[in-house]
């Protein structure tokens, strides 16, 4: 067993969604045993919904009007802004590292997490209880156990998905400070990016590798880089043109409307 790490990149929202479900699929439909991480950054800006989120219009209407992408993740839980972020997805079989509870996989991949950031002087902590905001769309407004925070503050936003005993967990750092308009679609988010949370925000290709390292050291596992393979291409393309750029997927149409030319897979 090993991690295979594929290359940071960027991309649009919805190319970025369809990846991460193909990786799902590839790797069960082969059995695969490694643990598949990867991470990008979203271009054009963008906002990804939890699996059953409901919004409203006056949300579609300010994301329209602000030209920001809007799509539906698999993965569950609340809002989450992609902007001067880093967001990462782990692919992996539920057994081996992964054998217990959601709860004690989440626990395994924030510690991970945590220490990168702690080994880059980023004083950073796991919540050890859940908090109840119910009414909020963020998710960076509720802390559940076993996430990362920082001065009080959640940091990661990170869900789960899981199929045929594989799991996809997705989870994001905001680097830099939003802009107004994020906070108009979603106030509580103020104060949540680590520009805002220390006083020296390291350069992302240096978190990147610390997360990568971290994860070695935790599982005990050796690094294999990689890009993406032409079947996992193919598997996106699919994805993306049949779920996340359809209406029936997202629930909402105008901000597609405006979205559809900015999709680029490769």
């Amino acid at each position: 067993m090993k991690i295979e790490n594929i290359n940071f990149c960027h991309n649009s929202i919805f190319a970025h969604m369809a990846i991460d479900e193909a990786l799902l699929e590839n790797s069960i439909k082969y059995k695969i045993n490694n643990i598949i991480f990867r991470t990008y950054s979203t271009v054009p800006h963008g906002i990804t919904l939890g699996r059953s989120q409901k919004v409203d219009d006056l949300f579609t209407e300010i994301c329209l009007k602000n030209k920001i992408d809007v799509v539906r993740r698999i993965t569950g839980g609340r809002a989450v802004p992609h902007y001067e972020e880093i967001t990462y997805s782990l692919i992996s079989p539920a057994k081996y590292m992964f054998s217990g509870s959601i709860a004690d996989s989440y626990m395994k991949i924030s510690n991970s997490l945590a220490s990168s950031l702690s080994n880059l002087g980023i004083n950073v902590k796991i919540s050890r209880f859940q908090t109840e905001t119910k009414k909020s769309l963020s998710c960076f407004t509720a802390t559940g156990k076993h996430e990362i925070t920082l001065k009080g503050k959640k940091i990661f936003g990170s869900a789960q998905y899981r199929k045929e005993n594989y799991l996809l967990q997705q989870g994001t750092v905001i680097l830099k400070k939003l802009p107004k308009y994020y906070h108009d679609i979603i106030p509580s988010l103020k104060g949540n990016s680590l520009e805002e949370l220390t006083d020296g925000l390291p350069d992302k290709m240096t978190i990147l590798n610390n997360f990568v390292k971290s994860l070695s050291e935790t599982f005990k596992l050796d690094i294999f880089p990689r890009e993406l393979y032409d079947e996992e291409k193919k598997i996106a393309l699919k994805y993306l043109k049949n779920r996340y750029f359809t209406t029936d997927w997202n629930g909402f149409e105008k901000v597609l409307s405006f979205s559809k030319n900015n999709i680029a897979l490769f």
